[in-house]
């Protein structure tokens, strides 16, 4: 927590931030951001979050690496099946 929380509070702090979720363990943080479903020019967005970690940076322990921004994953997978109909029709029945 040491670590993730400099990196969350400065996260927040940006707009286009929708969402900042943390999985802290010992000797290891994962942060996941989300932004906005509005936010269609991510790229200025990210370069934001870019800056957020280097401010927060500055309030890590001298021992701990940089923090490193992976924007190409994207952890969302949909799938969405569509059924319709009308009268239930029993096809081996009509056959």
């Amino acid at each position: 927590r040491l670590v993730a929380r400099p990196i969350e509070r400065e996260l927040t702090q940006e707009a286009a931030v929708d969402e900042v979720t943390t999985t802290a363990r010992q000797g290891l943080a994962v942060i996941s951001v989300a932004l906005r479903d509005d936010v269609y020019d991510t790229e200025p967005e990210w370069m934001r979050v870019r800056a957020a970690l280097e401010r927060a940076r500055a309030e890590l322990p001298a021992d701990v690496p940089a923090p490193q921004l992976d924007d190409r994953v994207f952890g969302a997978v949909v799938a969405v099946y569509a059924v319709t109909g009308g009268a239930a029709v029993d096809r081996r029945a009509a056959a």
